[in-house]
């Protein structure tokens, strides 16, 4: 991931001279958080969650613009390392489509490409973390996305890529995968009456994984999920996904269902989350729930109160309770 770093700060340079006769949006956000955890943990602490810096712009001309973004919060640890989060390039294909190269989240469901910042539980679904592990990857893109007119016109993205980018990121024993390409598709649809949306997402790979120092076929890993997400217009939202495929051959499933209420004339959202992941070769289910309140300090800054009671956690036979409060600010 370093040497992707230097070709996002090669980029920048290499689009300095747009960069400078542009009108370019400069904008990140900070997330500074403390955990408290009980006995079976015992990691109480504060944690630099997050630090993004993101610029964004045309290049040249209105038809293709440029998108990058890093993540600084890795430097406070013992690595001290930025993150890559974005280096995309997006180029306008009609009215209604554009075609991208580059680097970003992946369009699977409703959760995994929503930004952290506008997420309310602090952190992703367990079964959205299993199946796409960091959320990005690399590859080619196509988005037709038309503009609402009353119509029955879904939305669609496809994407052929190298795979998950943290695939290829060496575990414990120092496999990590060597070939891995991924294709995805979601086609969602917005609702009547909300900001919502409702849709399929799918995505297929074949992966070959270094172990030992020996290239070895792990298969396909396909995955299928449904997304829906509803906006009232008296305060009260739903969000529901289900997730269902394998993971280096294993079969895995799980989903997610999170109410959230905005107090009426009051800076305040309620929330509450349950989600949910079986893997086949582990005998513990992972199964959390999240309560939590968020407090919006202003147009620009939250902060969020939460619960979480797990069952499962990293496997083990335990349950879990974790307290934490965490304060978040956009610029």
């Amino acid at each position: 991931m370093r040497s992707v770093v230097w070709v996002g700060l090669v980029a920048c340079l290499a689009l300095y001279p747009s960069l400078a006769r542009a009108e370019w949006k400069f904008s990140g956000y900070t997330q500074i958080r403390f955990n408290l955890w009980d006995d079976a943990v015992d990691d109480d602490s504060f944690d630099a969650r997050r630090a993004r810096l993101k610029v964004e712009g045309p290049v040249f001309d209105d038809t293709t613009s440029f998108k990058i973004q890093f993540d600084l919060a890795g430097l406070d640890d013992d690595h001290g390392e930025v993150e890559l989060k974005d280096l995309l390039l997006t180029r306008k294909l009609g009215p209604d489509t554009k075609g991208a190269l580059g680097f970003q989240s992946v369009p699977f469901g409703y959760e995994v490409p929503t930004s952290s910042s506008k997420r309310l539980p602090l952190e992703r679904s367990e079964v959205a973390r299993r199946f796409f592990p960091g959320e990005r990857a690399i590859g080619a893109w196509f988005m037709y996305h038309p503009k609402p007119d009353g119509k029955f016109r879904p939305q669609v993205d496809v994407g052929y890529t190298n795979g998950m980018s943290k695939w290829f990121d060496a575990d414990a024993a120092g496999d990590e995968d060597t070939h891995s390409p991924a294709w995805f598709i979601r086609a969602q649809v917005p609702i009547t009456g909300s900001t919502g949306v409702a849709g399929v997402s799918f995505m297929g790979a074949s992966r070959e994984r270094d172990v030992a120092g020996v290239d070895t076929d792990f298969g396909s890993e396909n995955v299928f999920g449904a997304h829906v997400r509803y906006d009232s217009d008296f305060g009260l939202n739903f969000q529901g996904e289900y997730f269902d495929g394998e993971i280096l051959n294993e079969d895995t499933h799980g989903w997610l269902a999170m109410l959230e209420y905005e107090l009426p004339q009051a800076p305040w959202v309620l929330f509450y989350r349950y989600d949910t992941c079986d893997r086949a070769s582990k005998a513990i289910d992972y199964d959390r729930h999240t309560v939590g309140a968020a407090w919006e300090l202003s147009k620009n800054e939250r902060i969020t109160v939460q619960g979480e009671f797990i069952d499962g956690y990293k496997y083990a036979a335990t349950s879990v309770d974790n307290f934490g409060v965490q304060y978040q600010i956009r610029y």
